[in-house]
């Protein structure tokens, strides 16, 4: 802030990590949260070196990051948010995954699926990914993302 009005600026990663810690000790400490969806990744035209994520996610081992961007080390301490609505992203990548097995993404998907791409969301869930949809209210995104979940556990 400076004269009382937001100031964006480029940062680097020692005051990302240190603005991420506070941020979420706050959210923690108030709401009580352990889900945070990190919306900006990046600093100077790069993205965050996935020590950033490193650092937070061993100060709060009990919170899942979900940086909007992702480089393939950064699944190794956070879960990379993809977008299945938008990008038609279904899983995590399969390199990803040869890396670090149990990593797994969050893949937007507020409208649920469609047929074509059924079978690789419901295998998506089966090794880990998380389905993000709109849940606040009930509507047929809800409904098929249910379908997909009960598919996935059977």
């Amino acid at each position: 802030m400076v004269h009382g009005k937001p100031l964006h600026q480029a940062t680097n990663d020692e005051q990302a990590m240190q603005v991420l810690r506070e941020k979420i000790a706050y959210a923690k400490e108030r709401w009580g949260c352990t889900l945070f969806c990190v919306g900006s990744t990046a600093t100077a035209g790069r993205p965050f070196y996935p020590d950033v994520f490193k650092a937070v996610a061993q100060a709060y081992p009990d919170v899942l990051l979900i940086p909007e961007n992702e480089s393939t080390r950064y699944l190794a301490y956070s879960a990379p948010l993809n977008s299945y609505v938008h990008h038609k992203v279904t899983s995590t990548p399969a390199g990803a995954r040869m890396v670090y097995p149990r990593a797994f993404s969050v893949l937007m998907a507020p409208d649920g699926d469609r047929p074509e791409d059924h079978d690789a969301l419901v295998t998506a869930v089966r090794r880990g990914d998380v389905l993000l949809f709109n849940g606040w209210y009930d509507n047929d995104g809800v409904a098929k993302i249910k379908k997909l979940y009960e598919e996935a556990s059977q």
